[in-house]
């Protein structure tokens, strides 16, 4: 479909209100309580991110300790994606804070999109391993067809990050995959799961070293006859990695991959219509990483990603095609970055290109579209300058968009504070903007229609939170967020060309806790509230509560997951009445055993929608009914 007919996030047809929250502690804390030994080991085992020096790269496009990160990051890793068994990246997302992710709950493997605090699914940059990623045509951050086995990181940065990033108004979606082997024989996951409509997921990963080179390879397949209503999907991806260490502790990385998801996303009988569709993506990355001194470090990095989206419609009683659009998109970037690291200081200078053509076709029409393309370049310096216990990170990016002859400051600047030892305050404000994209300007391949003098959606955000372990058997994080948005996109009624006509501003909490490991178990909770107050119309509002349960030893884990969605009326606007208010419980549960070979082995079973509630936001597109899988996974 168009954008037109994806609309804005308050009506688009393909918003499914699904809020997450992330299900995992609060990052960012430094020194333990004093407790009891007792009490300290069971700290211990809450969670990965737990360190004040975990490392994350999304604030500054350089790692840095989360401790000193201002923004609202969330970390995610491949240990916890592995623990819920999930199959797309947006069943991982649904569990974040501030998040809304459409689609996740429609069907195994189903198209998705991303809101992050309320803002429009093509307000959020999605970055694999530096590619931006999503269709170019119309910057729509599509994501199931990036396979989660690859997925070594997930970095989450909730508000505009347009100071790093450029054209990121609400958030980005920074995704690593996994390093290179280390060792002449190979070490790897082979997965298999089966369940209910012939719904399978195969997967074979494995990473090991050839001479110098360490390499990482990925191939997988997932397929499903449809949950609910005849929906089905088929997709086969590819990935593989290399590591060239070179001389003076340089390094060359290579990566490249290939997805090609098949899905029927709806029938709608009342119409007499189906919709299916095809996605091709084909990626690669280059990247040279030198050491210039102790202190200067320099980065280089290319990308390349080709996409082709297909939208067909058919008719129900004859199968014969009424509808068939075809997305074709080219995007080529080159990066640059120097990072000086002092005793108290580090700062980044960069300098990015891009270059992006698209065609968009009605392959029924019988004209052809012409091709379109865009031009982008940008300047930008971060700097993160730490004093005792304060930690300052100034930022400042320009962007040059050719598209529209437009060029865009992004000043950002954030704060983070330890107040005491179990406590972290944490403050930013940024601007943000979001550019058109081509066919807005040039013309719409469906309808053809320009408004030459569209500009981008801009934002200035406003974020203060508190982190806490004050209390020895719960971590708690609480995050205050404004963020009022400008010059918004609008379709005009009259002549259905997108203008700059709207005003907003979204305001929210977001609160999580979560439980220190007692006798193998641990509690998450996180709660978000938010209030959409256009300039026009009435206040929209939205409650999300997230709860999860946990049991892991040495041979059993378990998890119960339950995801509750309140949205008011108004936010889905007049045509499409959502069904919420209701609490949809997923569980999963394995037994890890040693397989013949001495193979690191689990067998689990996962159920889905146990309760078999419904909870979706648009009636064209109803959420999956209860449905139960199986599966074997094997490390070697």
């Amino acid at each position: 479909m168009t954008k037109r007919f994806r609309g804005r996030w308050r009506n688009s047809l393909l918003a499914a209100g699904t809020a997450g929250t992330l299900l995992l502690p609060a990052a960012g804390m430094t020194a333990q309580v004093e407790a009891s030994p007792q009490v300290q080991a069971e700290l211990e085992q809450m969670s990965l991110f737990l360190e004040a020096d975990q490392l994350v790269e999304v604030a500054t496009g350089s790692p840095k300790p989360i401790s000193q990160v201002a923004e609202n990051v969330t970390v995610i890793s491949a240990a916890e994606i592995e623990a819920m068994n999930a199959h797309t990246l947006a069943e991982v997302l649904n569990r974040v804070t501030g998040l809304l992710v459409d689609g996740s709950h429609t069907d195994f493997g189903s198209r998705s999109s991303i809101f992050i605090q309320g803002s429009d699914y093509d307000h959020v940059l999605v970055l694999l391993d530096g590619v931006r990623w999503g269709f170019v045509s119309y910057d729509f951050p599509e994501t199931n067809s990036i396979p989660v086995q690859i997925i070594e990181r997930i970095e989450v940065i909730k508000g505009p990050a347009s100071s790093t990033w450029g054209s990121a108004l609400g958030g980005v979606v920074n995704i690593l995959t996994k390093n290179t082997g280390t060792t002449a024989r190979p070490k790897g996951t082979l997965l298999g799961t089966y369940g209910e409509h012939a719904t399978s997921d195969l997967r074979l990963d494995a990473a090991g070293l050839a001479g110098p080179v360490g390499y990482y390879l990925y191939a997988g397949r997932q397929e499903s006859d449809g949950i609910r209503d005849a929906r089905y999907f088929d997709s086969e991806t590819f990935y593989g990695k290399l590591n060239l260490p070179l001389a003076s502790g340089m390094e060359l990385k290579g990566s490249m991959g290939y997805s090609q998801p098949d899905y029927r996303y709806a029938a709608l009988p009342e119409w007499n219509a189906d919709f299916v569709g095809n996605d091709r993506a084909f990626y690669a990355n280059l990247d040279f990483t030198a050491p210039l001194s102790k202190a200067l470090t320099l980065n280089l990095a290319a990308h390349y990603l080709e996409d082709t989206w297909t939208d067909n419609g058919l008719w129900l009683s004859t199968g014969e095609p009424y509808l068939k659009l075809e997305y074709e998109g080219k995007a080529s970037s080159a990066s640059g970055r120097l990072v000086w690291t002092g005793e108290a200081q580090t700062v980044v200078l960069g300098a990015e290109t891009e270059y992006r053509e698209s065609n968009d076709s009605d392959l029924m029409a019988p004209y052809a579209a012409p091709t379109l393309d865009e031009e982008l370049w940008a300047l930008f310096v971060n700097d993160t300058i730490r004093w005792e216990r304060l930690t300052v990170t100034p930022g400042l990016r320009y962007d040059h968009l050719a598209v529209v002859n437009e060029d865009v400051v992004s000043p950002s600047l954030g704060l983070t504070y330890q107040l005491s030892g179990d406590t972290l305050l944490r403050g930013s404000v940024g601007h943000g903007f979001r550019k058109p994209y081509p066919s807005l300007i040039e013309g719409d391949p469906w309808f053809h229609i320009t408004n030459p003098t569209l500009k981008s959606e801009t934002i200035w955000s406003y974020q203060a939170g508190v982190e806490t372990t004050k209390f020895a058997f719960a971590r708690l994080k609480a995050t205050l967020f404004d963020h009022q948005a400008t010059d918004v996109w609008v379709l005009d009624q009259d002549t259905w060309a997108w203008v700059n006509d709207g005003d907003y501003e979204r305001q929210g909490l977001e609160l999580e806790a979560t439980s220190a490991t007692f006798h193998n178990f641990s509690v998450n909770a996180g709660w978000m509230y938010e209030l959409l107050k256009p300039d026009q119309g009435e206040d929209n509002k939205l409650s999300t509560v997230k709860l999860l349960l946990q049991y892991d030893d040495s041979r059993w884990r378990f998890q119960i997951f339950g995801n509750y969605l309140w949205v008011d009326e108004e936010v889905a606007g007049m045509t499409w009445e959502p069904d919420t208010g209701t609490f949809l419980w997923d569980a999963v549960a394995g037994y890890r055993f040693a397989a013949p070979g001495a193979l690191e082995s689990e067998v689990f079973i996962a159920l889905h929608n146990i309760s078999d509630e419904d909870q979706y936001y648009s009636t064209n597109f109803p959420n999956a009914p209860r449905w139960v899988e199986a599966g074997l996974r094997f490390k070697f």
